[in-house]
This record gives C-alpha cells, structure tokens and sequence, in this order.
C-alpha cells in the first residue's frame, strides 16, 4: 500500500552543512591567460584547457598569428598562411579548420591545421566574411555570413570538398563565433541584417527551423557548445554587451555576465567550460581571456523550495519564493526626464528596462507628450532614439533590445499605431484594430496581447476588449471578464495575468488568467487600486503602487498562483509609474506622485538567503 509520503510527500535531504549553489544557473566568468597579441575577430577551436585563436586585427593590420592557450598561458605556434579577419574555426586544437574572412576583401580561403602547421586546402563556394560555424576539421559546417550582401548559404565540409545544402531562413552575418554543434547537429544564434537578431535557428543535416529567440537580441557575439545545450556571450547591441546566456534545448535563460563587455571575443569550449578571447570594446583589440565555470562537483543546484536538514535538526529551505516577505525596494537611478504614464506591461528587467513617451504637466496647463525613450542598466538612464509617435498609457512589451509601444494617447486622440524596436530604432508597424489608451500588455515583441483600456475615441468608457500580436498583425480574442483601464498586467501571450484597474467610477481588485483562450476570474487584491503597476509571471508576479480615490499607494503584494500576500511597501507613494522585471526584481520608475510627476526610480529585491522553517 503507498504512503501518504509517497503519493503527497518529498524527501527531505540529510546535510552536513549548508549547500553551495551549483549548476549552469550559479556558473562565472573569471579571469584566463592574457593573449601574446590582443586582436578581435579572430577564429577559434578547440576547448577552454586546449583552445586555438587565429588570425583577427587589432584593428589594425590584418593578423595571421596563431596562439594556442593551455588552461592558463597562451604560446604562439605556426602562423596562417593567409592573415585575415571575421573568420571562423572547427575542430580541436590539434585539428582545426579556418574558414571565410576577410583580408582587403571576402574570401572564400580555407586552411587546415595538423598540430605544427596550416595547409591550404579547397576553397568555399561562396568568398565571405563573418559566419558562424560547426563541426570538426573533416566535417564542417559554415553558416551565413556577407559579401556584397547578407548571405542565407550555407556550406558543408567533408574533408576535401564544400558542398552548398540547404540555406538558412533569415539571410543574416556576424553571428555567435565560432559555433554551436556538429555537422548535422548545429544552432545559428543571434546576428545582424540589418538590424541586431534576437533570431536562433536548429539544423538538422538538412534543413533549419526557427526556435527560440534569445533574451538579448545582438550581433558580433560569441557562441559554444552543442545543439542541446549551449552559450551565447558578449556581442554588441547599441554598444558592447557582457551578456550571458544559456541554451537547454528549448529556452534561453540570462546568466551572470562577462566581466569585460566586448564583441568579437573568440569563444570555444561547452555550456559548462567555456572560454571568451580577445575582442573587441570601442575601437581598441584586447588581450584578455575569461573562463566560464560551474561551481565544483560538491556543489549543489539549489531550486526554489528545496528543503533539507543542515548539520543536524535544523530544517532549512532555499528560494526567492520564500524570500519575498523580506524583499524591499531600494533607490535607482533617477530619469533624464521626469514622466508619467511611460506604458505598462510585461517590459525589460531591473537592469535593462525602458521608459517609452509618457506624458508631463506644461508650463501655464495641459500636458506634454513625449516621444522621448530612455534605458536603463541598473544604474542610471541614458536617452536612446525617440518614438516616431508621442504618447502616454500605451501597451508595452519586450526587452531593452526588442520591444513593441502599442496604442495610448496623444493629447488630442486615442492610438491605434504601433512601433517595434531593433535595439537601435523605432518602426511602425500594422496598427490595432482599436483605438484606446491606459490598457496593459504581456508578452514579448513578436508574442503579446494587449489588454483592457478605455476608448473608443472621445468616450471615457472602460472596455474588455483584447488584441494579439503575432509579430506581422493584430487578431480579436476574447475579452476580459471585467471591462477596465489603467490595469496591471504580467506573463505571456499565451498565459497571463492582469489585475486591479478602474471600471468606473471606482477602482478594483479583480484579477483574472489568461490560458491562451479564455479569462477566468481567480482571487482578488488585498487592496484594490488602479494605475497599478506590475511584474512577473502568471504564477509568480508583483502589482505594486497605484491609485485609490485620491489615496497614492505604497501598497506591494505578491501572486502565488493562487493569492496574494502583502510585502514590504514602496517608499514612495505614486500611480501610472512604468513597471518590469520580475516577482523577485521589479523595478518603478516615473510617475504621478504626491508632490508632483517624478523621476524617481525604485528597485524591489527579494531576499535569497537560506532561511529556517519552524517545525511543530
């Protein structure tokens, strides 16, 4: 007969001590051996204790140097035949192949390595420069790239001969270097044509298949690893990036960051050993190395709601989860521009948000509207390129580097335009098929709906109506259970969360989920309010600040899944304020406050310390 334990139950674990966090998501970068010649754009092969980098520039001369690294030092060996740059690597560091770059132009040279020396061997159909590459010196696969144009070919390798096979779907160049996989077995990440992608793509010996986009969307990375599990690192996005991501097969999740922000590094190695070589940061080659490490087999992956006993009786648990309670929210970096209503939804993290248009009182009565777009990296805000449209209350999404403003206000109208971000510029894309202001969103850039509002123009009616984007056009879905504006919002298309709002006259604490086809109404807010902002999930978010009456609220509280529990307050009271991030890290910035609009910023952070549970 089963047990209670075994139907319901877990086991505990016994530990001697307490556990040292592990695992891809607790894995660093640190310091490595200094190159003998700092360049970027150099090829690389092999594995972060046996890696070669060959050729790149500084900028300057066009490099054929070879330098291999043994885990702590790099040792120069034979020089390429060929000196060039934007080139990419296979193989080991006893059997490399050199493929494409560029010298005063595109090539299509190839060489291959032996361990003492570089033999010339057939060229490459297509003459190019900065593909990303896969396989091994007598299997290879070169992917994308440019010459007189972004190039979709791509080429195999069987030991003698390239051979054109299928193409990719996004013609694209300056992707993660050197690679992720094998010939038949290889993911093309990220890249630039002419904008920066977010867009990775799986081979599978004959043809490529789009799946899931990275967080940050970039160029001039460097990548590593095979097709189940990967590592994407560095790159440029409006300037150099030491952004860190992993691959599992299905999701891309953001790591801890590089120490140095460069594009161009030479990366080789696996998801869990990687090395990053060289680069690039301004205009200056560099020398350094940084090796990436998961903690030492010792080490425990500690998850959310892991509970053990810790030398002896005490029984522990681990999680921001259980932290919340004790998060607070703690002062940031102030606006450029003070602001109100910069749009709400599901948009950036604390340390990569972006506060777009908003609206603020003008001289002598009524308001201006801005287009003015800002970014923030934890600590301070810098002003990016401007929206094409100006507005206040529009539904945002997306990240720092790949968002989309949709609908909101102008001072004469309600909006139906919409605009995407590249990470360097706005563009209009299709407009809703309704016009309205102060509704929410939750998604990404390509996958959002956008909920709630009040329109048509010239009536203050709140509506339930809700609109979903697929990256090209808008499509009706099913409209909320209750009518309302200025909601707050978190998660996804396809399993989201909204809850307070204004229905008129009044505010409310009505919350509803979205499964991907109908709302259903699940436990309400403590306190009900609207121009709410919010975080997170749809089963693990944060609404915080907003407007009840006349009353500017503080008021923090945190979703489950299944209610909401009240938290550490803001410390300063406001409504309309712009949101992001998660249940464990939201950020509050701008706003409506007591004294006036502000520009004050807020970070909440959940506590992630072990924490002992009372036993009775």
């Amino acid at each position: 007969m089963a047990t209670y334990k075994e139907i319901k139950g877990v086991t505990i674990q016994t530990l001697d001590s307490d556990p040292v966090d592990g695992g891809i998501p607790a894995a660093t970068w640190s310091s490595g051996g200094t190159l003998n010649t700092a360049r970027n754009a150099g090829g690389g092969a092999g594995i972060q204790t046996s890696s070669l980098l060959f050729g790149g520039h500084a900028p300057g001369p066009t490099l054929a140097i070879n330098e291999l690294y043994n885990g702590s030092t790099w040792t120069e060996l034979a020089d390429l035949n060929t000196g060039r740059f934007s080139l990419s690597g296979m193989g080991t560091s006893t059997a490399a192949l050199a493929a494409a770059g560029y010298t005063t132009t595109q090539v299509a040279i190839t060489e291959s390595w032996d361990n003492s020396s570089w033999t010339e061997v057939n060229d490459m159909n297509t003459a190019r420069s900065d593909i990303t590459a896969a396989g091994t010196q007598t299997a290879g696969l070169a992917i994308g790239g440019v010459a007189a144009t972004y190039l979709a070919n791509v080429e195999t390798w069987d030991g003698t001969n390239w051979t054109e096979v299928g193409d990719l779907n996004s013609a694209r160049a300056y992707f993660g270097v050197n690679g992720v996989g094998t010939q038949t077995a290889a993911l093309a990440v990220a890249g630039y044509s002419p904008d920066n992608k977010a867009l990775v793509e799986s081979w599978d010996g004959s043809s490529w298949t789009e799946v899931g986009d990275l967080n940050t969307a970039r160029r001039q990375g460097s990548a590593c690893g095979i097709q189940s599990e990967a590592l994407m690192f560095g790159g440029y996005t409006t300037t150099e990036s030491a952004n860190t991501e992993s691959w599992n097969g299905t999701s891309w999740t953001e790591l801890n960051d590089m120490a140095t922000a460069r594009r161009f590094a030479s990366g080789t190695g696996s998801s869990s050993a990687a090395l990053a070589a060289g680069g690039r940061v301004g205009t200056t080659g560099q020398s350094i190395s940084e090796e990436w490490s998961i903690a030492p087999p010792t080490a425990t992956i500690l998850t959310e709601g892991s509970i053990f006993l810790s030398g002896g009786t005490t029984l522990k648990a681990f999680g921001k989860a259980a932290g919340i309670p004790a998060g607070t929210w703690a002062s940031g970096g102030n606006l450029n521009t003070i602001r109100t209503s910069p749009g709400h939804g599901t948009q950036g993290t604390q340390t990569a948000a972006m506060a777009c248009g908003g609206n603020h009182p003008a001289p002598g009565g009524g308001s201006g509207y801005y287009d003015n777009v800002e970014q923030y990296d934890g600590s301070s805000w810098t002003e990016i390129a401007d929206l094409n449209t100006a507005r206040n209350g529009s539904s945002t999404v997306g990240t720092n580097t790949a968002a989309i403003v949709a609908s909101g206000y102008s001072g004469t109208a309600y909006l139906t335009v919409a605009e995407t971000w590249n990470g360097s510029s706005w563009t209009e894309v299709s407009d809703l098929p309704a016009a309205r202001s102060s509704g929410s969103g939750s998604g990404t850039s390509t996958a959002m709906i956008a909920s709630g509002g009040v329109g048509p123009p010239g009536s203050t009616t709140p509506y339930g109506r809700v609109q979903s984007w697929d990256g090209s056009s808008w499509t009706e879905i099913a409209d909320l259970n209750s009518a309302r504006y200025a909601l707050g919002s978190s998660g996804t298309q396809t399993s989201a969360l909204v809850f307070g709002g204004s229905p008129e006259p009044s505010m409310t604490n009505n919350t509803e989920t979205w499964n991907g086809s109908a709302w259903t109404e699940v436990n309400n807010l403590n306190t009900a309010r609207g121009y709410i902002a919010g975080a997170g999930a749809q089963t693990f978010a944060l609404a915080y600040a907003g407007l009840a009456g006349s009353s500017y609220k503080t008021v923090t509280e945190s979703w489950n899944g299944t209610s909401w529990t009240e938290q550490n307050d803001m410390s300063s009271a406001r409504f309309n304020s712009g949101d992001g991030g998660s249940a464990v890290g939201a950020i509050a910035y701008g706003g409506s406050a007591p004294g006036g609009e502000t520009n004050v910023t807020e970070e909440f952070t959940a506590d992630n310390a072990l924490a002992d549970i009372t036993v009775s």
